[in-house]
């Protein structure tokens, strides 16, 4: 379903608005939204991705008002490659990488004003749930976090992993289990830079190294 559901995205409309499949949508590669553009599914609507794609999810090439919805979002984490953070085979990365290299992650967003993620499940990122640097006024709610293996072992793998450059954000009603940080606020990691006003309220960490660190 990648081709079809990227040729939606591509088409300049405000909102796409997926509807109820018979059983799920599977991609294969990287859904990559616009600026001025939201991704909307039903809250329980599965949308997976296939065996040995080695790729996130979902990212952002636009630069302002982007916004998800919606969604079980399944990585498969036992059906991709092993955790590159753990087995060191992602190559060299300097501090100012953030590119598309295979990390684990499923969501991306770098450079973005106005993100909006909300009232979706991830389950099962190799690594992050979702990452994100040098975003300016961003906004995550209602998110379950579904991990249940880990891929080789249940190691980095955070729910929201924030990094430098992040500034006015709110994260909100995050629950479940991320067996790492549910929240990670990194102003020296893959990208380095300050990271200030963030707002967290209401944490619900099951089997988590830490609520929020």
């Amino acid at each position: 379903d990648t081709a079809a559901i990227q040729a939606m995205l591509d088409s300049g409309t405000a909102a796409v608005m997926l509807d109820v499949p018979e059983k799920e949508y599977l991609i294969s590669k990287t859904l990559v939204l616009r600026s001025d553009c939201e991704l909307c599914l039903s809250r329980f609507t599965r949308i997976v991705l296939a065996p040995g794609s080695d790729c996130l999810m979902l990212r952002s090439d636009g630069t302002q008002n982007v916004s998800v919805s919606g969604g079980i979002w399944d990585m498969q984490n036992m059906k991709q490659a092993p955790n590159p953070l753990w087995t060191h085979t992602y190559g060299a990365i300097e501090h100012k990488d953030y590119d598309e290299r295979y990390l684990g992650v499923a969501f991306r967003f770098f450079n973005v004003k106005n993100l909006i993620i909300r009232d979706l499940t991830l389950r099962d990122p190799v690594t992050f749930g979702i990452q994100m640097a040098e975003v300016y006024q961003f906004t995550v709610a209602n998110i379950i976090f579904d991990y249940n293996d880990g891929n080789p072992v249940m190691g980095t793998m955070d729910g929201v992993h924030i990094e430098g450059g992040c500034r006015f954000g709110r994260l909100v009603n995050l629950q479940g289990r991320c067996y790492d940080d549910l929240v990670a606020i990194n102003a020296d990691d893959f990208w380095r830079g300050p990271i200030s006003d963030i707002t967290v309220d209401g944490i619900y960490a099951e089997g988590s190294h830490s609520a929020v660190r």
